[in-house]
Formats: structure tokens, sequence, C-alpha cells
């Protein structure tokens, strides 16, 4: 899959939810402004993120299968892992 066609696809699917993708992003641009426990928050899930098969890195070992992207993202919906875990009204697709 191209990375315009991966990109494309990320974005269609946060055209569902832009209340959450914005958020998520100024989460992660304001990290260091939010409150201890949202940030313990945030951590706990990328650990999550970073044991589960469907984060692209985990996905491309298990499967062989090569992402174009650079980021590190959900497989299921497509979004930026740093993005998807600073978004904390955000529940994983994969409960």
């Amino acid at each position: 899959m191209s990375l315009l066609t991966e990109y494309f696809e990320m974005a269609k699917k946060g055209l569902n939810n832009p209340k959450q993708v914005i958020k998520g992003i100024l989460n992660e641009l304001n990290h260091e402004s939010l409150p201890d426990d949202e940030k313990e928050v945030i951590v706990k899930r990328r650990v999550i993120c970073a044991g589960c098969p469907f984060m692209s890195k985990n996905a491309e070992i298990l499967s062989g299968r090569k992402f174009s992207r650079i980021e590190e993202f959900c497989t299921l919906c497509s979004c930026p892992i740093k993005t998807k875990t600073a978004s904390l009204n955000s529940s994983c697709g994969a409960d």
C-alpha cells in the first residue's frame, strides 16, 4: 500500500471523530501542561499499544507486511499511536 493511500485511509477514518482527533493532537502538543493523572493515562495507554499485535511495528513483524508510514500507528483504525493515546475520550477499537 502506498504512503498516500495509507494517509488517505487515516484521514477518512479521522473525519468520523474530528473532536477526538483534534483533542488528541492538542494533548500531544501540550503534553507538559496536562495534569499528572492525565499524563499517567497517556503513558499507560502507550505501554499497552507497544505490546499490541495491531501496532504497526508489531504487525509488520507478525505478518511480514511492510507499511509505508514512518510513525507508529494502529493497523485497525489507522490512528497515529501518539495522537490516539493522547485523545483521552477515545477508546481502543480492539476491545
